[in-house]
């Protein structure tokens, strides 16, 4: 409780607060005169003496006017105090609610930062390989998507471009060996199944003889 309230009366509220210590001491002191006076009176009063209370009694009523007097001041002081307190505190809330929506809006934009960041990481990639299967389409087998990530659509570019590569080999293959072989003989070569049996073997050995003997004929 104690940590309650250090924490929340701050500097200011305890020197408006300690402004009505001096109030509080007179208004004790008042009230000690006025008790001591009426005790006077009532003992005067117990044993029958009429003449003395009559005496005291003014000196009574000028100290009933002092306690009333002061206990009024003291409750304005306080009043004022008080509202003064509330005043601040709200200042203070309103500032906490500016900060804490500032404190939002950064938060807020860094995170559309960072989402913009990984957006673009992953939309990028996909745009270099939609341009090169575009560029594939109209013919251009020299293109080559960059590879800028190990996720699902690094792999994917990797494959794109091992298929591109595999698919400009067999053109280089259709047009070295088309110049001195058939064609159709070129493109079963290169659609052939790996496991040939010896009979086709035989056959490449012979095509591929043949076109080294061109291939030294003409440079001869």
């Amino acid at each position: 409780m104690a940590r309650f309230f250090s924490v929340s009366i701050g500097n200011e509220d305890i020197k408006e607060f300690s402004r009505l210590a001096p109030l509080l001491e007179q208004l004790e002191n008042d009230h000690q005169k006025f008790y001591d006076r009426s005790l006077v009176i009532f003992n005067f009063l117990k044993y029958g003496k009429r003449e003395e209370p009559e005496l005291l009694n003014d000196q009574l009523e000028d100290y009933e006017t002092d306690l009333n007097r002061h206990s009024q001041r003291l409750l304005s002081e306080l009043k004022t105090v008080t509202e003064n307190s509330a005043h601040r505190a709200e200042k203070k809330q309103q500032e906490t609610i500016r900060i804490s929506w500032l404190l939002t809006g950064i938060a807020s934009g860094v995170g559309i930062l960072f989402s913009s960041i990984i957006t673009l990481g992953l939309t990028r990639p996909m745009k270099r390989l939609v341009k090169g299967t575009q560029a594939v389409e109209q013919g251009d087998l020299e293109v080559q998507v960059a590879i800028t990530s190990a996720d699902e659509i690094g792999i994917l570019s990797e494959s794109f471009n091992l298929m591109l590569d595999k698919v400009r080999q067999k053109e280089r293959i259709k047009a070295t060996f088309g110049q001195y072989v058939d064609p159709r003989i070129v493109e079963g070569l290169i659609h052939q199944k790996t496991n040939t049996n010896t009979t086709n073997k035989q056959v490449m050995t012979v095509y591929f003889r043949i076109l080294l003997g061109l291939v030294r004929l003409v440079r001869c």
